[in-house]
């Protein structure tokens, strides 16, 4: 039977045939265990502050160091860590002292075969302990995401109401306008009528577009994805513009997808910010559209590649990539975008590749979403993530 526990001990033990017994009596059970041992006071510190402890073994009487000591060391710096005394000098009483100073548990060197059961109730304690404090933070994480999702609901409803309530009136301003161009004499005053009403209809766009984010059908309809690209870049150009990032693209009109509009604009928004906010400035965005398809079963659909020549991905991160809640963004992401959007691709049926480069001279992410034009179950999606 394999080891059932993997644990990390410390020794505090100064007597080396002492310590070589306690090891070779913790290696005959059944426990997979890495031990460091340590023989003075210097040493103990070093260790319980350079790294986290299942359990801590240490005798109660050292040369310069006293067991007592160590256990209140400990308590100071790793208080969730089990400690356990193994002596051959306390007695009982002290035994009984120890415990209620906060020790785990004692053992006589006499009685060494107490100590690998002793070990492991206190390794499962630990290993308990540390899946609550998990759990816990999980817990926080996920409840601030529907915080933060709630508040992006009402984000969106104020925003929506805002466009609704603006745009009558911005209308109604260009009307304004192209009526008082025939009673403006001079070339200038026109020129000015006339660039007013671009800046104006500009804004009636944005109202348009914001309203179209907000008011979505419920069932999947006909959608014109190239369209939809437009959409998303017009939104974010002003950005891409601040930030000195030249857009490349190739938008091919492609038969439209059978779906719901907000989830595939959502898709194409969450990659094309992915990919500006990762673009250096003065860097370089490219959005390719096209009809494709995907070879493993030759169904047709479209396909959309998006790239950046930003920093890139390191490969242990580009494997967590679409997990919920991961972000590289620091305190700036939410770590739901492309968990979201992976959903989503899973949904239709779709596939998502990742490939990144960190590579002086050749860094930057590309992200290649394809989606089918007949969707099938959801459950034979593929998700992949590859280092360029």
């Amino acid at each position: 039977m394999g080891p059932i526990l993997k644990a990390r001990l410390l020794l505090l033990e100064d007597n080396p045939v002492d310590a070589e017994l306690t090891l070779s009596t913790l290696g005959e059970c059944d426990l997979q265990i890495e031990i460091d041992h340590v023989t003075n006071e210097p040493a103990f510190h070093e260790a319980i502050l350079a790294r986290d402890y299942d359990v801590i073994l240490a005798d109660y009487s050292l040369p310069d160091y006293d067991g007592l000591a160590a256990l209140q060391a400990a308590q100071e710096i790793t208080p969730a860590t089990p400690f356990i005394f193994v002596s051959g000098t306390m007695g009982e009483e002290i035994a009984v002292d120890c415990l209620r100073r906060g020790a785990s548990d004692y053992v006589f060197k006499t009685q060494l075969e107490k100590l690998a059961p002793s070990v492991l109730r206190a390794a499962r304690e630990k290993h308990n302990f540390n899946r609550r404090i998990h759990s816990e933070q999980e817990l926080q994480r996920i409840s601030e995401a529907m915080r933060q999702n709630q508040k992006m609901v009402t984000i969106g409803r104020l925003s929506a109401t805002i466009a609704h309530e603006t745009n009558n009136p911005l209308e109604s301003v260009i009307n304004l306008l192209f009526l008082l161009r025939d009673e403006v004499g001079t070339e200038d005053g026109k020129r000015y009528i006339a660039a007013a009403e671009r800046e104006l209809a500009r804004v009636i766009e944005i109202t348009h577009q914001t309203l179209h984010f907000y008011r979505e059908s419920n069932h999947p309809v006909d959608v014109k994805v190239a369209e939809l690209v437009e959409e998303v870049l017009s939104l974010y150009r002003r950005k891409m513009r601040m930030k000195g990032v030249e857009l490349v693209k190739e938008v091919t009109a492609c038969p439209p997808l059978r779906a719901l509009p907000g989830e595939i604009r959502q898709v194409i928004s969450n990659v094309i910010v992915n990919a500006i906010d990762a673009t250096p400035r003065g860097g370089k965005v490219r959005v390719r559209l096209k009809p494709s398809r995907r070879w493993s079963d030759r169904q047709s659909g479209v396909r959309l590649i998006v790239g950046d020549n930003g920093c890139g991905i390191p490969q242990a991160s580009l494997r967590r990539i679409g997990d919920a809640f991961f972000t590289t963004k620091g305190q700036d992401g939410t770590g739901l975008g492309m968990w979201v959007t992976r959903g989503i691709v899973r949904k239709y049926n779709g596939r998502m590749q990742l490939s990144s480069s960190t590579r002086e001279g050749r860094h930057g992410t590309v992200i290649s979403i394809f989606i089918p034009y007949l969707p099938e179950a959801a459950d034979k999606t593929e998700f992949q993530s590859e280092v360029a």
